[in-house]
């Protein structure tokens, strides 16, 4: 004689659900005083204000100023690792047969404006030191001109690279002589700022 087999059933403590519930309030309240911590730091920290001679990358450019600020930034890191190995900055040339936006006189160049570019050195006086590419004679419409300072700047025994991106509302305006902050913004040069001004504003006032 057989005998049928009985169904199993799991039998869960009457305390499960109130335990489920308990942990998804924990969840939430956790999850809730994480937004509220980090509200009150952004409260406590807001974004400064851009300073009257800085321009948002993001909300002063155009399209294409964006993009040349953009491959201005790419090609100083570029730029600046070829002198940490050889001693010597690239010129104008060099990074053209490198291929390197936005000096490459390719498609996108034209699109841009077909900026022309020139290096520059900063005289000995400049304690900035390093060099500057400068690019003019921007063909779009309302097209102004741009400036990559890189700044090699030495510090007792040690060295730090500060690269930097300006624009100039003028197309060709006359080249700088020098490329510390104070005398760009005396002539005319806008700092463009990808994130806020506090830090620059900072190494201009000396504090």
């Amino acid at each position: 004689m057989t005998t049928a087999a009985l169904p199993l059933h799991t039998v869960k403590p009457a305390s499960a659900r109130l335990e489920s519930i308990v942990a998804l309030l924990a969840c939430v309240l956790i999850g809730a005083g994480c937004f509220a911590y980090a509200a009150s730091k952004a409260k406590d920290h807001p974004e400064p204000k851009l300073m009257q001679w800085q321009i948002s990358a993001l909300g002063g450019l155009n399209p294409v100023d964006q993009a040349i600020h953009s491959s201005l930034l790419a090609a100083a890191d570029e730029i600046a690792q070829t002198y940490l190995f050889t001693d010597s900055w690239e010129d104008v040339s060099d990074l053209e047969e490198g291929l390197v936006p936005p000096f490459y006189k390719d498609g996108l160049w034209e699109q841009q404006g077909r900026i022309q570019w020139k290096r520059y050195a900063p005289p000995s006086s400049d304690s900035a030191g390093g060099v500057y590419y400068v690019g003019t004679h921007g063909g779009n419409k309302g097209q102004g001109a741009y400036l990559l300072v890189m700044a090699h700047v030495h510090a007792g025994i040690a060295t730090s690279q500060q690269n930097t991106v300006w624009m100039h509302p003028n197309n060709n305006p006359p080249v700088p002589d020098v490329v510390k902050p104070e005398a760009l913004i005396i002539q005319g040069w806008r700092q463009v700022i990808a994130y806020s001004g506090a830090d620059e504003a900072q190494k201009v006032r000396g504090s």
